[in-house]
């Protein structure tokens, strides 16, 4: 089986607002691929697991731990308070040209941010409401992989349809 060339998902940008382990993995693995990755931090803390190490012996105010590192290697990172209506103003410019929004807060936060599906799509249309509708944006742009399930996403970003 044919694996998908490093940059093939070169032209996509994500806005990434996720936190420990799956969201900031699966942003990981697009930008693997290619895509721009802007994560998003909190301002005077940035990641939680900035503080999970192990720490590099130079970084003695273990500001990035080896977790934090690994799982955000081809990531750009800015920092954005999201309470205040500045930050909120700043999403949403960074939206217009996004193609994708990733975040994985409880249920109902990024609405009560003002940032919900409904309010980002407004401004950029384009954005899928889903995971899988990134899936298939992105497979069907490519024409190259085929979309079983969201379940299968990790298989079906490395395989191409003969």
């Amino acid at each position: 089986m044919n694996k998908l060339p490093p940059q093939s998902l070169e032209d996509i940008r994500i806005l990434d607002f996720t936190l420990m382990l799956a969201g900031p993995f699966a942003t990981m693995m697009l930008g693997d691929y290619g895509a721009k990755i802007i994560k998003i931090e909190q301002p005077g803390k940035g990641d939680n697991t900035r503080n999970i190490g192990p720490f590099a012996s130079h970084d003695t105010k273990h500001k990035a731990g080896g977790f934090f590192l690994s799982i955000s290697r081809n990531k750009k990172s800015v920092t954005i308070n999201l309470k205040h209506p500045k930050g909120v103003e700043i999403v949403r410019e960074l939206t217009k040209t996004a193609h994708v929004v990733i975040e994985n807060f409880r249920p109902g936060v990024m609405d009560r941010l003002g940032l919900g599906y409904e309010t980002l799509s407004e401004i950029n249309p384009k954005i899928p409401s889903s995971l899988e509708a990134i899936c298939l944006k992105a497979m069907a742009k490519r024409k190259r992989l085929r979309y079983a399930s969201a379940a299968k996403l990790a298989d079906d970003l490395i395989r191409f349809r003969d």
